[in-house]
């Protein structure tokens, strides 16, 4: 079956909105010297593009770890770009006051949010390939197993990364290797 071009338009327009928001809200947050990085699917898309590009699975929301301490000035930073915030127990989502495209800049905090961290093509702040794996393991719901999966199927999980984890967390990542559906 063949993809109306509209259709191939409006995926292609989404996936370019998800990555301007985040070079967006990366540029904001770096002009007021806010620590952050990208995580969530986002960050798993970045660092599965270093080794296949073609394997990318798309993410309507950009998920950003930020200080505690530096949530307000985050969201303020953000709400500065046309964001209108929704506070929850979990995080802050943020959502673009007049864009077609839905989907959201979501806050988390984190105690350990480097100044500095490895830069996307993109441009903005990714957490590293380790950070990300451990944060998909503990939560290791639906989505972050097959994020897990897709990082494994490129090979992005070396045996010198795996040597870095915890024992029950050694247990899980077992776990998606032995199903094949992530």
């Amino acid at each position: 079956m063949r993809m109306p071009l509209a259709t191939l338009e409006r995926f292609e327009q989404a996936v370019a909105k998800i990555s301007e928001r985040a070079v967006r809200a990366g540029a904001a947050l770096d002009q007021r010297l806010i620590a952050y990085e990208v995580i969530g699917g986002l960050a798993v898309g970045t660092w599965v593009a270093r080794k296949d590009e073609s394997a990318v699975r798309t993410t309507k929301n950009v998920d950003i770890a930020v200080r505690r301490q530096d949530l307000d000035s985050a969201v303020a930073a953000i709400s500065g770009l046309g964001f209108d915030p929704e506070h929850s127990m979990e995080r802050v989502s943020l959502r673009e006051r007049h864009s077609p495209i839905r989907g959201d800049i979501r806050l988390y905090t984190s105690i350990d949010v480097p100044l500095t961290g490895p830069r996307s093509t993109g441009g903005y702040r990714v957490t590293s390939l380790d950070r990300l794996l451990v944060m998909k393991l503990r939560r290791f719901r639906n989505i972050d197993r097959v994020h897990v999966r897709d990082l494994l199927d490129v090979g992005a999980i070396t045996p010198a990364i795996e040597a870095t984890l915890p024992p029950d967390l050694l247990v899980r990542l077992d776990e998606v290797k032995k199903d094949p559906l992530g």
